[in-house]
């Protein structure tokens, strides 16, 4: 979720002052920083899959349109890859 839409539609401040939550929480769990980028990265080097808790293993829906057919990547579509790293992951 951006800073935007967690001021915005969750919580109803300023983006400064949800930047400010994300910094501080981000900041105090270093773990969970951790846990976030290492999941978010899965995806890209594992050609699109992902492991989730139960021990299956799924392909991001999204990894068809992020590889170019020059082997470049669409930085959008691998944003959806790299989002759905976090959101389905174990």
């Amino acid at each position: 979720m951006s800073v935007r839409t967690l001021a915005v539609s969750r919580l109803q401040v300023q983006e400064s002052l949800a930047q400010e939550l994300v910094d501080t929480m981000m900041g105090e769990f270093k773990v969970l920083k951790q846990y976030i980028d290492k999941n978010m990265a899965y995806p890209e080097k594992h050609e699109g899959f992902i492991n989730q808790v139960y021990g299956d293993t799924l392909r991001s829906r999204s990894w068809r349109f992020a590889k170019k057919p020059d082997g470049s990547f669409d930085k959008f579509e691998l944003l959806k890859v790299q989002r759905h790293g976090i959101n389905w992951c174990g």
